[in-house]
C-alpha cells in the first residue's frame, strides 16, 4: 500500500510540472535545460560498481561522451549520481524509498540535488538479467526545473560491477603479468569508493556539536573553537559523510582531521587516521595540512611546508571501504624535499620516497 501510494505521488508530482509548464507559451532556447553527455571527463577512470544510464544510440564502450547519469555503488549502497548540465557537473541523491525485490531495478526512481534545485525521475520501462549484471533494455529520465522545461530523454543502461579482467581479454595471448608487488595500488585493503559533492562552513553553526565533542575525546591536541573554523562536508553515502574539521593554527599553516560520521548518530563519530610509510617506524597521524580532496576516487592530498613553498613533505592517500561498513585511509605516495631554495619546484615533484603504485 504504501509503494502504490508513493509511485502515485510521484505521477502526481510530475502531472503538476508538466501542467504547469505547458501553461506557458513557447519560449526560446534560454528556457531549455541544457542537459550534456558525459564520459571519462567527469568519471575519471572510476570502474567500480556502477548504477549507469547512457543516450540509446550511445555507447560508452565506443563513444568519448555517451552518459546521461552515473552513480557509483559502495558495498551495495548507492552513492549520489552525477549529471552534467552546462558545465556543471551535479550531484543528484536519491529520495524516493521505493525498493525492488529480488535482482531488479525499481520501476521509478526519484532524486534531487541540493536543495532541491533539479529532480530527476527515472523509469525503468524494460530490464533483464545477465549473470550478476542486470541491463536496462529501455528506460526514460525526465529533469525538472522550476521555470525551465523538463528535459526528457531515452536511454540504455546497466547496474552492475565491471571485472577488469574481462575487460582485457583482448591481450589474453600475451605473456601473462608479474604479479602484483605487496604495496602495489591494486592490492590495497577494501574497495574504492568515491565522495559526494563537498560543502564548505565558515563557522560551526552547522557542525554538530557531539562531532566536535568526538574529535577533542579522539585528538585531545586539536582545540578547533582556536582556528578559522572552517569544515567540510563529502557523502560517503546516504548514512555516513565525511568530514574535514580544522585541528590547530601554527605559525606556518594550520591542520585539520578528517572524520567518518552517521549523520543520524553524530555521536558514533571516529577520527580517521592517516598512515606513515611502511616499515619506517613513524607512528600514524591525524592531523593533515593543506587537505585537497578529489571527489572521484576519494584520494586526498596534502602539503606540509618546512621553511618555504618548495620543501617539505607530500602525501597522498586514498579513503576506501572496508570490512565493517566502515572506511579507512591508505597512503598512495610520499614525495620530500629537505633543501630549501629559490628553485619554483611544486610539491608534486619533489623527490619520491614511496609509492604503493607498482
Amino acid at each position: 500500500m504504501q509503494v502504490t501510494t508513493l509511485i502515485g505521488r510521484l505521477i502526481l508530482f510530475c502531472a503538476v510540472f508538466f501542467l504547469g509548464f505547458a501553461n506557458h507559451s513557447l519560449k526560446a532556447a534560454e528556457g531549455d535545460i541544457s542537459l550534456k553527455l558525459f564520459g571519462q571527463n567527469v568519471l575519471e577512470g572510476y570502474n567500480g560498481c556502477q548504477f549507469a544510464l547512457w543516450q540509446t544510440n550511445r555507447n560508452p564502450k565506443k563513444d568519448q561522451y555517451s552518459y546521461l547519469f552515473f552513480a557509483p555503488y559502495n558495498d551495495g549502497e548507492e552513492l549520489p549520481g552525477w549529471m552534467k548540465v552546462g558545465k556543471d557537473v551535479l550531484s543528484f541523491s536519491r529520495v524516493d524509498r521505493i525498493r525492488a525485490s529480488g535482482q531488479r531495478i525499481e520501476h521509478l526512481r526519484l532524486y534531487e540535488t541540493n536543495k532541491s534545485r533539479y529532480r530527476l525521475l527515472i523509469e525503468i520501462k524494460k530490464q533483464h538479467v545477465k549473470g550478476d549484471d542486470i541491463l536496462i533494455d529501455k528506460a526514460k529520465l525526465t529533469l525538472i526545473r522550476s521555470g525551465k522545461f523538463p528535459f526528457i530523454a531515452n536511454a540504455k543502461g546497466h547496474m552492475s560491477c565491471p571485472q577488469p579482467d574481462h575487460m582485457q581479454s583482448e591481450t589474453s595471448d600475451a605473456s601473462p603479468a608479474p604479479a602484483p608487488s605487496r604495496t602495489s595500488r591494486s592490492s590495497l585493503p577494501g574497495d574504492a569508493i568515491s565522495l559526494g559533492k563537498g560543502r564548505e562552513f565558515s563557522g560551526f553553526a552547522k557542525v554538530p556539536k557531539a562531532l566536535l565533542t568526538a574529535l577533542q575525546q579522539q585528538v585531545p591536541e586539536c582545540d578547533p573553537y582556536n582556528t578559522t573554523r572552517y569544515s567540510e562536508r563529502y557523502a560517503i553515502s546516504n548514512a555516513m559523510s565525511l568530514w574535514l574539521l580544522p585541528c590547530a593554527l601554527y605559525a606556518r599553516t594550520g591542520t585539520s582531521v578528517f572524520m567518518a560520521s552517521l549523520n543520524d548518530q553524530p555521536h558514533h563519530s571516529v577520527a580517521l587516521s592517516l598512515p606513515s610509510v611502511p616499515g619506517s617506524g613513524e607512528p600514524a597521524g591525524f592531523e593533515i595540512s593543506d587537505a585537497r580532496v578529489g571527489r572521484k576516487r576519494a584520494i586526498v592530498s596534502s602539503f606540509h611546508p618546512d621553511a618555504g613553498s618548495n620543501c617539505g613533505s607530500y602525501r597522498r592517500f586514498q579513503l576506501r571501504a572496508v570490512e565493517g561498513e566502515a572506511v579507512e585511509f591508505f597512503l598512495l605516495e610520499k614525495r620530500v624535499r629537505e633543501r630549501c631554495d629559490d628553485k619554483d619546484i611544486a610539491p608534486q615533484n619533489f623527490p619520491l620516497v614511496y609509492s604503493a603504485k607498482k
